[in-house]
């Protein structure tokens, strides 16, 4: 539970900071975002969905080379392909926080607004896609660290969303499944899961790992 909550404190410390940073910049500079909407909006989306997840990955990065152990490393997958549920959710945000440059209907063309939409969509899908490559967990004795360029959000203590930066002790899964090469670990409750890619020759050996040494029931 404790580790669940560091990941929730880290996730909310992280939106606040993005929050402040928008709000900052807009006191600071604010003439390019009173004169058009579009610009802060653009502004707002960036922070939220580029730099705040990157300063959510830059500590937990920094924790997770603090908990790595060489010694005690037992093997490493990649992350798997992130799932509809956590993109609805993205590109739900942002097409709600398109109504906002409405307002200036007079000054923007609707078209504008659309076509903007469409590109912000299209880079987080950019973002998931870097991040399914260059994300990975690390499979250690006590613990499993999920660590790497990753963009994928992590929506609070009772989110469904999968496979965000942190370290995770093996008692906080419940359970696991595997469908063709997509290992999925639940965390007991809502707290979510972690999909990873399980290459074939490693089916057998990670399996095993998971049932026998750490006790985690296979569904």
């Amino acid at each position: 539970m404790k580790r669940r909550l560091s990941r929730s404190f880290l996730a909310t410390f992280s939106f606040v900071a993005a929050f402040f940073f928008v709000l900052v910049s807009f006191i600071l500079i604010p003439e390019p975002f009173e004169s058009d909407r579009l610009v802060a909006w653009h502004f707002g989306l960036f922070s939220f969905l580029v730099f705040q997840p990157l300063i959510y990955l830059t500590i937990s990065e920094a924790l997770c080379r603090q908990a790595a152990d060489l010694y005690k490393f037992r093997f490493s997958l990649k992350t798997g392909e992130t799932p509809l549920y956590d993109r609805i959710l993205t590109v739900a945000m942002i097409a709600l926080t398109g109504l906002v440059p409405l307002f200036q209907l007079d000054q923007i063309e609707t078209r504008i607004i659309i076509i903007s939409v469409v590109a912000w969509i299209a880079v987080t899908e950019i973002l998931l896609v870097i991040s399914g490559k260059l994300a990975r967990a690390d499979f250690q004795h006590d613990i499993i660290l999920v660590r790497g360029v990753n963009f994928r959000k992590h929506y609070g203590l009772n989110s469904k969303a999968m496979t965000t930066n942190g370290i995770y002790l093996y008692e906080e899964f419940e359970s696991y499944s595997l469908q063709g090469a997509l290992l999925t670990l639940k965390l007991k409750g809502l707290g979510g899961r972690l999909r990873l890619r399980l290459p074939k020759d490693l089916e057998e050996p990670v399996c095993a790992y998971l049932e026998q040494a750490k006790l985690i029931r296979r569904v």
